[in-house]
């Protein structure tokens, strides 16, 4: 069934892209049925499980759709969420994702979490500042694959990087996640 084949809790070695015959609210009611709580975000849903993420998008978004395509070809990346699966569906498109975590952050108290944050957007030079950059992601050929994409002509404009949209793996690994608006 397509419930079965869609949230499996085993991730294919490589992204799979699925088309169904659901539509937006059929899709969404058996997301609902399988999670609860979706964390509602301007563009998607997203729910989670104990294993991966599932991001409902609620309308097209270019910056969105530009940036998977970036993660799509770039899995090897350390810094791009992996991507399982794709669902395309009538009016709507599913991604099935790694889980990751939130960034710690505690009031007064710069964490570990939060010096890593800096130091990664330091190395992506968000602000366009050219200066020289030391420290460990500065130096790190995928965090500078990363930044070529960024700063691309026609997404400049559109950087959204903050703490929300950057997330980290169980092990610590930074990943960015949703960098442009």
């Amino acid at each position: 069934s397509l419930k079965k084949s869609f949230i499996s809790h085993m991730p294919p070695k490589k992204t799979r892209i699925c088309f169904t015959s659901h539509d937006w609210d059929s899709f969404y009611d058996l997301l609902l049925r399988k999670f609860v709580n979706p964390f509602e975000g301007s563009f998607a849903h997203v729910f989670v499980s104990e294993s991966y993420a599932v991001k409902m998008m609620t309308q097209s978004d270019p910056a969105f759709e530009s940036y998977l395509t970036f993660a799509l070809a770039n899995q090897n990346n350390p810094y791009v969420p992996k991507i399982f699966k794709i669902v395309i569906g009538r009016g709507f498109k599913c991604i099935v994702m790694e889980k990751l975590e939130p960034l710690k952050q505690k009031p007064f108290q710069y964490t570990k979490d939060e010096r890593e944050y800096d130091k990664l957007l330091y190395a992506l030079d968000i602000f366009q500042m050219d200066h020289p950059i030391r420290n460990r992601y500065a130096k790190d050929p995928k965090v500078k694959k990363v930044k070529k994409f960024l700063h691309k002509k026609e997404n400049v404009d559109r950087l959204d990087i903050h703490n929300e949209n950057v997330m980290k793996r169980s092990c610590g690994q930074l990943v960015i996640t949703d960098p442009m608006c």
